[in-house]
């Protein structure tokens, strides 16, 4: 075989100089070399063909859906960057790259609702491409094959891969990074640190996710250098026994710590004190096991590791980047603007900034300031707009962080603990959650938490301490359980922060399909109980594709519009679309143009502040009406503000209601901890004790029991996970709010359309 590879190589390279080095009146166009040199094969002919539909899926009637509150934030900021209005940065709507991004859009293709979702709909798909391609070495041929299928047909993947919002392009950023740390670790090649401090930049300049993400690596990085130090050979043993001890001294402290922390909280009063001094206890067992490890492994032996590199490098890049926090621990506002608040935030940046460049250069002398360079100055030109507003590398440096720190506080979307974990994945990403599970399994029977470099599925020889491994599983279900553990801890929790959770799910249950089906003896004539296992888990993994694409489909296609899914919140309905061509047609009719005077309040903004950007005369009177909206041929107003418009067009305008925005169903919201203690007070009055957690676990089942002992409540429930279908609830609930006329939980619109103005368009009007 080896013989006919090199044949069939040279042959390729002789007729290819033949080509290319004939003289120039024989010489062929590269046009003419057959094409029957590339060789395919089932891989990539499955390849090509998850890449079409992935370009597909994402652009199919990608302009249909009514652009969403969020969406409307971002397109309007870059259709005026796109017009040469300029940008400036405001954490509010996160960071500065998507604004860029759709702005290129725009200038390029024009500026529509299909057009600004361009950027998200071709980073979803390349997401797909480099699972494809990236991955095979960490998770095998059919394993990436498996990934990229399983990102084409995620629900969460496709529904917002597009959506105009970040979830698009993070998941890029996060499949980058997770591939860049395991390319590192295994090669320790220095052009990988550039991929790795470039995504990062890219990350930062995008969202304040990018925040947890470091945080991630940064625990993940140190752990695992721990680790590896920990097992490997060290020049003075003696330190060894010690360090160990130090260090499991350091964990300790912190698990109480933190343990304390977290029962205490909402229970009871956290105790300050108690905790406090286990976390410094912790921090001086930390820095007794720092000093034995210099002494008993050296510092060659710290450099060695390639961990160490990248802890280095991503903690000297993030270092300036959180100059917010010693400015918030010292009492004082980060987001302050006032002279000495910009003189605090100067101070603060500075001096990390120079404890970064100290640090880097200690590390790598000639590589850092490269590294620095590309990371901080992406930042800048982002931030700045290309040195347009330099004011905005201030926000960059200080705002991002500080800001969405603030907002933990808030608690938007005000959903309950188990959000994440028992109600989104269960609910759409059940697929790579299963799978995930079942290579946690393969993982602790097999022992393939770290693997041999390039081959995913053999494990690492113990005491091979010259090979560096490639622990794909290992990140990869580390990386999930992180993930799940800080979006469910973190104070905002709305629907497309699932997607990050998804994304390592599905690494995980792609390496499991990977393993399952490099793993099964196909050929053999004679099977065991064990090949039949591994074939019914690929066969039930296979039925819930089935069931994941059906709901990927209806989602994305079907119900994109509607209120009937869980992945989304404050959903535009499509009803203001529908005015908006109604409004259009008024206007051509009358004005011959879109010269019509079109008035809205301070909630229909959203959308019409994208809607109407081409319409001249239009008003936006916020929550104050005024007589001047007497010569508006249309005005639209949210139901906030129906009383305060009421005496403006009670006599000289016929009213229509629509919707305008809708929320899911969530009666859920019955298990979260303060609605069950509302609960108990209003049992037990208003001088009852605080619920405890066995009060909680009691009321909570209260509410479960009937699911495990009414078949009518376990069927109205399986027609909502299975079909979205509300029927059987409503009826259970004795209720006609779950239709798309009379929804439970809606906000509506109303819009005045002045009577001669309806007499025009109208023939058969009174």
């Amino acid at each position: 075989m080896k013989a006919n590879w090199l044949r069939n190589r040279t042959t390729f390279l002789i007729q290819f100089s033949l080509v290319t080095e004939a003289p120039i009146e024989k010489r062929q166009c590269w046009l003419d070399f057959p094409i029957h040199r590339i060789r395919w094969n089932t891989e990539t002919l499955l390849t090509i063909i998850i890449l079409v539909l992935a370009v597909v899926t994402r652009f199919y009637d990608l302009g249909a859906r009514t652009a969403s509150h969020d969406e409307v934030n971002h397109f309007v900021p870059s259709y005026d960057l796109s017009q040469g209005r300029g940008y400036r940065y405001d954490p509010l709507s996160h960071g500065p790259l998507q604004f860029h991004l759709i702005a290129l859009s725009f200038a390029l293709f024009g500026d529509s609702d299909f057009t600004a979702r361009i950027p998200a709909a071709v980073f979803s798909i390349a997401t797909i491409g480099v699972a494809l391609i990236a991955f095979r070495r960490y998770m095998g041929r059919a394993g990436a094959l498996a990934a990229g299928a399983m990102f084409l047909i995620s629900p969460y993947m496709l529904f917002y891969g597009r959506y105009a919002r970040n979830e698009a392009f993070i998941v890029l950023w996060g499949l980058l990074t997770i591939y860049s740390i395991l390319r590192y670790l295994e090669r320790g090649e220095p052009r990988t640190l550039i991929l790795f401090s470039l995504v990062n930049a890219l990350h930062f300049t995008d969202k304040a996710t990018s925040y947890i993400f470091a945080a991630q690596q940064l625990l993940f990085l140190a752990v695992y250098f721990l680790y590896r130090s920990t097992w490997r050979e060290w020049p003075r043993p003696k330190y060894r026994q010690v360090f160990i001890l130090a260090l499991s001294a350091m964990f300790a402290l912190l698990a109480g710590a933190a343990g304390l922390y977290l029962t205490g909280k909402p229970f009871a009063p956290v105790p300050l004190t108690l905790a406090a001094a286990l976390g410094l206890g912790a921090l001086l067992a930390g820095i007794f096991a720092g000093l034995a490890l210099v002494r008993g492994l050296g510092w060659p032996g710290i450099r060695s590791e390639r961990a160490f590199d990248l802890l280095m490098l991503l903690g000297t890049l993030v270092l300036p980047l959180l100059a917010g926090i010693p400015i918030k621990l010292a009492g004082f506002n980060p987001l302050d603007y006032s002279p000495a608040g910009i003189w605090r935030s100067a101070i603060s940046i500075g001096a990390l900034m120079v404890l970064a460049v100290l640090l880097g250069l200690w590390w790598q002398r000639r590589a850092w300031p490269l590294l620095a360079i590309l990371f901080y100055g992406i930042l800048t030109i982002l931030y700045t707009t290309f040195f347009t507003n330099p004011e905005g590398l201030a926000g960059g440096f200080m705002g991002a962080l500080s800001y969405w720190m603030g907002q933990q506080g808030v608690g938007r979307g005000g959903q309950p603990w188990f959000y994440y974990g028992l109600f989104q994945v269960p609910m759409y990403e059940f697929l790579p959650a299963l799978g995930t599970l079942a290579a946690v399994v393969i993982a602790l029977r097999k022992q393939l938490w770290q693997a041999r470099p390039g081959q995913p599925f053999t494990p690492l020889q113990a005491g091979s301490s010259a090979d560096q491994p490639a622990p794909t599983l290992l990140l990869i279900v580390y990386w999930a359980a992180c993930s799940l553990a800080a979006f469910t801890l973190a104070g905002e929790k709305m629907p497309w922060l699932t997607i990050h959770i998804a994304l390592p799910l599905i690494l995980g249950a792609a390496w499991a399909v990977g393993w399952l089906v490099e793993r099964t003896a196909w050929s053999s004539a004679t099977w065991n109980w064990k090949q039949d296992l591994r074939v019914v888990v690929l066969a039930c993994m296979g039925i819930l594709a089935v069931l994941t694409l059906r709901a990927s489909f209806r989602a994305a296609y079907i119900n994109y519009d509607y209120p009937f899914e869980y992945l989304v919140y404050a959903h535009a309905a499509p009803d203001p679309k529908v005015l908006l061509g109604e409004i259009e047609e008024i206007s051509q009719r009358t004005t011959g143009g879109l010269d019509i005077v079109v008035a809205y309040d301070n909630n229909v903004r959203y959308p019409y502040w994208w809607y109407l950007r081409r319409y001249p005369n239009r008003i936006d009177f916020d929550v104050n009406p005024t007589n001047d909206l007497r010569r508006a041929a249309v005005i639209v107003v949210s139901s906030a503000n129906y009383d305060k418009i009421a005496p403006l067009v009670r006599d000289n305008y016929v009213a229509f209601d629509y919707n305008r925005l809708w929320w899911p169903n969530q009666d859920y919201w019955s298990l979260k901890w303060d609605w069950i203690e509302g609960e108990h007070r209003r049992d037990l009055g208003a001088a009852a004790p605080p619920v405890s957690l066995g009060d909680y676990l009691l009321s909570a089942w209260g509410h479960l029991r009937p699911f495990f002992s009414d078949p009518n409540v376990r069927n109205a429930t399986w027609q909502i996970w299975f079909n979205r279908d509300y029927r059987a609830y409503a009826a259970l609930k004795n209720s006609d709010a779950f239709t798309l006329t009379n929804w439970n939980t809606v906000e509506r619109m109303r819009a005045y359309i002045r009577k001669d103005i309806a007499a025009q368009i109208w023939d058969h009007f009174p």
